[in-house]
């Protein structure tokens, strides 16, 4: 039973904020903000994207890729709309952010901008550099089919009525078919990198950088001592039964656990292994592996029966978990125990008494659910930390050339301007 499990996202990590995001320079775009006004009067009559009025000019450049005015004022205006569906509208851009607390309200939203389109330049740079950058025809094939899978039938293919629905719905967000596909593209650009960067991780390296971070994986029987509701102690009698229970059971895993080390003692001592020996189904049979296989399944034929632990029905095959995840009592106890089903004696917590059997660490282990509620295992954290941690320090070391007065914006007359 975990004290904590953090839901993890099944997403890569943004780069670091960039240094010095937040402050302004009050003289900045005296003449953008006058290019900006007229551009708005002209969209009320025209109804073109308020944001038009500069859409093709360089904000920056990562590595000498471009980064338009037109698509950092989509990361601006995603970013304000990401903060304002939070903490409500913004109306004081000065104010200390509520979540980021030693940050302002514009300073958040700029840092946040300037990490997604920092972040999506950076893939490209490394999927160029590795030559798996996706051409821009694939990149109208993924955006066609989103738009298919939105508007049409399903069908992979766009009708003109379904096209017609797309321009609309892209006039109605203020965003160009062009910047739409760039999209597109930094979509597939990331899947791209990711199995680049992840192709050659196998099994045992998931284990091992798992291990190294310091994670376990046990399961165990719980017979609570507390109400599982409120978390109020039961009375002493129960409490007594309880651990009569605890007993009888650690008696019966503790035969059992004797008896599978007497299988592998003669599996050793006959040197009977996979390769010695066939099972009726022609498939080779490992004595030492189907001793260990037996007392597992006894655990678990204990566990279900037996077990209080409102996690079970989630966790059937066990916790993978971090130092500090789980009581005290518990996490104690794994770790004292072998890896290769150790068992445990009665473990004692604030929730009841534990018998526990440390396993070992599998790629397919579960560690909790995303936002989703998907599960999401060992492999899938070690994958996603490997290509974080590539990126990141790719973040590092792209060079990024700011044109003068993009990098700090009054984003209150900004906004205040366009809507």
């Amino acid at each position: 039973m975990k004290k904590r499990l953090a839901l993890i996202l099944i997403a890569v990590l943004l780069a670091s904020l960039i240094a010095g995001c937040g402050s302004k320079i009050e003289e900045y775009s005296a003449e953008n903000i006058s290019a900006a006004e007229q551009s708005a009067e002209q969209a009320q009559q025209s109804k073109a994207p308020a944001n038009s009025y500069l859409a093709d000019a360089v904000v920056c450049t990562v590595d000498g890729l471009e980064c338009t005015w037109e698509e950092y004022y989509y990361w601006l205006n995603n970013c304000r709309q990401s903060v304002e569906s939070q903490l409500g509208e913004i109306t004081d851009w000065d104010a200390l952010n509520a979540y980021y607390t030693d940050m302002t309200n514009e300073q958040v939203v700029l840092a946040l901008a300037q990490n997604d389109m920092l972040y999506y330049h950076t893939i490209l740079v490394q999927t160029d550099a590795a030559g798996v950058t996706p051409t821009d025809e694939q990149a109208e094939q993924e955006l066609l089919l989103e738009a298919d899978q939105m508007f049409g039938d399903g069908n992979g293919e766009l009708s003109e009525e379904e096209r017609a629905k797309l321009d609309a719905y892209l006039a109605q967000a203020g965003i160009s078919y062009e910047l739409q596909l760039k999209l597109a593209k930094y979509k597939l650009a990331e899947q791209s990198l990711f199995e680049y960067c992840t192709a050659s991780v196998d099994d045992e390296q998931v284990v091992e950088w798992a291990a190294e971070q310091g994670y376990m994986a046990a399961k165990h029987i719980l017979l609570l001592t507390v109400d599982a509701q409120t978390r109020e102690p039961l009375d002493e009698a129960t409490a007594a039964e309880k651990a009569e229970t605890a007993d009888y059971l650690l008696a019966e895993l503790t035969e059992a656990k004797a008896a599978e080390e007497k299988a592998l003692a003669a599996a050793e001592q006959s040197g009977e292994t996979a390769e010695t020996g066939t099972e009726a189904s022609g498939e080779p049979e490992d004595p030492a592996a189907q001793a260990r296989a037996d007392f597992e399944a006894y655990f678990d034929k204990l566990m279900n029966e037996y077990s209080e632990d409102t996690g079970l029905q989630t966790h059937p095959n066990g916790y993978v978990f971090l130092p500090g995840e789980m009581v005290e009592e518990f996490e104690q106890a794994v770790q004292a125990l072998d890896d290769d089903l150790g068992l445990s004696g009665v473990v004692e917590s604030d929730f009841g008494y534990h018998i526990i059997l440390r396993l070992p660490l599998d790629p397919d282990g579960v560690l909790g659910q995303n936002r989703y509620g998907y599960d999401v295992t060992l492999r899938d954290y070690v994958l996603n930390n490997i290509f974080s941690q590539t990126n990141s320090k790719a973040a590092e070391d792209v060079s990024v050339e700011w044109t003068d007065g993009f990098d700090t914006i009054d984003l209150a007359r900004l906004f205040a301007t366009l809507g």
